[in-house]
């Protein structure tokens, strides 16, 4: 399996186009950089995930308008995994049935939930890398087509 994309935008930071600055996307989207508050929706984990994730972004220029959507999701998850490794940490990631053991419906639950974030973000595009995929045709000259590997 290849490794994700890396986004534009940290790209540009640790100096990727220095010696090929053809390489570089002309035609990528760039929504506006933005800053929001934290949802009154999140909670504890959520919560803090926000501030924390939102705060890197904001940092390093990636955190756009575009994104809100995609960082609420991600901080709904990450708190409701949180909890689920909580459980799993109180009580162990296997339980004893009658006959055998069985994975603890936490731990399941987690792997799922990690899963589905990651399927979304990427689906949807709503994530710096999946954004840097994406080309605009609104450009006045043509755009040069890459040979897939």
């Amino acid at each position: 399996m290849p490794a994700r994309r890396k986004p534009t935008a940290l790209k540009l930071l640790h100096g990727d186009f220095e010696k090929n600055p053809q390489r570089r996307p002309v035609n990528e989207p760039t929504p506006d950089l933005g800053e929001w508050d934290c949802p009154e929706s999140l909670r504890g984990q959520a919560r803090y995930e926000w501030r924390r994730v939102t705060k890197v972004l904001a940092r390093i220029k990636v955190l756009t308008e575009a994104d809100r959507s995609a960082i609420v999701q991600y901080a709904t998850i990450w708190g409701e995994w949180y909890e689920c490794n909580k459980i799993v940490e109180k009580e162990g990631a296997f339980l004893s049935g009658e006959s055998q053991l069985y994975e603890h419906p936490a731990s399941r639950k987690a792997s799922r939930l990690h899963d589905q974030l990651l399927k979304l973000l990427i689906q949807f595009g709503l994530t710096p890398a999946a954004r840097s995929r994406v080309q605009t045709t609104t450009q006045s000259e043509p755009v040069r087509m890459r040979r897939q590997r």
